[in-house]
């Protein structure tokens, strides 16, 4: 049985400038190249998905807006333009595709019910992952950390990406 090495990543690591324009930075772009090439298979989890998807439809929202407000300029000012509408011209992007264009498996993590229920008792009781001291945690970043043992268990091993403090613990 061959090991599959699952790359996990939570959203604190994914977002960055380029993301919402559906462009990787050249760091992240080499790096999922270099997953592909040891057939490293990243994971997003659906909760960072979600996430993402809820930024890059508000900036898409607000530049769609802008696009918008621009023809009124020129309208103002009495300017001929042709018009494109907005969301013709600005599409949201797909942060699967652009992963996937890399080269790298790219597969979606759907917590389960056991994960939310370990995720509801770690909240409620204030288990670890949450670090020493500190007294603030957030759902959704437990529920990536439930689905990341459930897989690294199911896998052997996997390697969770994340900046966030509670996956410290």
């Amino acid at each position: 049985i061959e090991h599959v090495m699952r790359v996990i990543f939570n959203s604190d690591v994914l977002w960055e400038e380029g993301l919402h324009l559906g462009r990787l930075s050249p760091k992240w772009a080499g790096f999922f190249k270099k997953c592909a090439a040891q057939r490293a298979v990243i994971v997003i989890p659906e909760t960072t998905l979600l996430e993402i998807r809820k930024v890059q439809q508000n900036y898409t929202a607000k530049e769609r807006q802008r696009l918008q407000d621009a023809y009124g300029i020129l309208r103002k000012h009495e300017i001929r333009f042709c018009q494109v509408e907005p969301s013709e011209r600005i599409a949201e992007p797909d942060l699967i595709k652009t992963i996937q264009d890399t080269g790298v498996q790219v597969e979606i993590a759907v917590p389960t019910l056991e994960d939310f229920a370990d995720a509801h008792r770690r909240a409620c009781l204030h288990e670890r992952p949450l670090p020493d001291g500190t007294k603030d945690d957030e759902m959704r970043d437990l529920v990536i950390w439930a689905t990341t043992i459930r897989l690294a268990r199911q896998d052997g091993g996997a390697i969770l990406v994340s900046r966030d403090r509670v996956h410290t613990g």
